[in-house]
C-alpha cells in the first residue's frame, strides 16, 4: 500500500546508528595490576550491561566507534572492553586477574582496546574509531537477546585510581 500523498511507496534509506552507554563505578580497595578487572565490588562484581544494542533479538550489527571516560584526571592506562553475546560467568570482581579469555570463549564478540587515558577537562578519556583498536567490530546477539555484556579491564599497572569513580563507556552502533 502506498504511504505518500502522491500514491508512492517511501521507505527510509540508510543505515540505522544510535549509541549505547554503561557507567561502572569502581571498588578500587588496591591498586591495579596489569590484567585486571575493572568492577563495582570486590567481591560480587557485575557485568556490563549494554542494553537494545539492535531492535531485534538475534539481531546484528557493527561497533563503528567507542570511548572510555572517567572522572579522575590522574589515570594513565590502556582500558580493554571485552564483549559478549551472553552475560559471561569469569571473573567480575574489580581489582581480580581476568579470567575471561578461556571461560567464556564461546560467548566472545571481541575485544576493543582503547589507547591510553588522556586528561581532559574534569577528568580522561580515551576513544577508538574505525582503523584502531578493534574497530570496525562485528557482532550478532544471541537469538534470545538483544544486548551486549561487557568486562573492562585494565592493559597496565594504575596506583592513582580513586574508590567510587565512575568509568563511562560508549559504543556507537551501526544496524541493519
Amino acid at each position: 500500500m502506498p504511504n505518500s500523498p502522491d500514491g508512492r511507496d517511501i521507505a527510509a534509506v540508510g543505515v540505522a546508528t544510535h549509541y549505547v552507554t554503561q557507567t561502572v563505578v569502581v571498588a578500587a580497595t588496591t591498586d591495579y595490576t596489569a590484567g585486571d578487572v575493572l568492577s563495582d565490588s570486590a567481591s560480587s562484581g557485575t557485568y556490563l550491561k549494554f542494553s537494545d544494542v539492535v531492535p531485534e533479538k538475534g539481531g546484528s550489527g557493527q561497533i563503528k566507534g567507542a570511548i572510555c571516560i572517567s572522572q579522575s584526571t590522574q589515570i594513565a592506562f590502556r582500558p580493554t572492553l571485552l564483549l559478549y553475546h551472553t552475560i559471561p560467568t569469569s571473573n567480575m570482581n574489580d581489582n581480580a586477574a581476568d579470567t575471561a579469555g578461556w571461560t567464556d570463549r564461546a560467548k566472545a564478540v571481541g575485544d576493543i582496546s582503547f589507547s591510553s587515558f588522556s586528561t581532559t577537562t574534569g577528568g580522561a578519556k580515551s576513544e577508538v574509531s574505525e582503523g584502531e583498536g578493534g574497530i570496525p567490530k562485528n557482532f550478532k546477539c544471541a537469538h534470545d537477546d538483544n544486548a551486549l555484556y561487557g568486562i573492562l579491564k585494565t592493559e597496565d599497572t594504575e596506583t592513582s585510581e580513586v574508590a567510587g569513580h565512575s568509568y563511562i563507556v560508549v559504543l556507537l552502533i551501526q544496524y541493519n
